[in-house]
């Protein structure tokens, strides 16, 4: 009995042996089906109860396999670090799951929600109230 691989198929073909299905397979003797170590042996490996398969990776799970479709779609649904291109850069939601980048403002600025703004923030100078400025005054110096 040999193995062989089929460099058509890229698959292992055994040749010889008789066609009761026994032979030597590593130490083992025989045929397939009387071998109980080795079906244990298969019986113990992989199979989808251990995979996680929700797409959402929302099981959180420490025993579960994520499958590659549920990977790919929680990487898809994170936003690129590259959205922030210079330093000081925000995220900022626009809208429901829509997230964009709000650049830097410049020194001394605050942070102003203005629903006119395409981002809904704008940067500008610490506001005219007295008792706000002063605080934000000596908050920021």
């Amino acid at each position: 009995m040999g193995l062989t691989l089929n460099p058509l198929t890229g698959q292992f073909d055994i040749t010889g042996g008789s066609s009761s299905g026994g032979g030597t397979w590593g130490s083992i003797t025989g045929t397939l089906s009387s071998q109980t170590d080795l079906q244990a042996a298969l019986d113990a490996k992989l199979d989808d109860s251990q995979l996680d398969t929700d797409n959402t990776l929302a099981a959180n799970s420490d025993t579960k396999i994520a499958s590659q479709k549920a990977i790919k779609t929680y990487a898809d649904a994170k936003v690129a670090k590259s959205t922030l291109t210079t330093k000081g850069d925000i995220f900022v939601a626009t809208g429901a799951s829509t997230v964009v980048r709000q650049a830097v403002g410049a020194n001394g600025e605050v942070i102003i929600a203005d629903s006119a703004q395409t981002n809904g923030i704008k940067w500008g100078a610490v506001p005219s109230d007295p008792l706000l400025g002063i605080i934000l005054k000596q908050q920021y110096k």
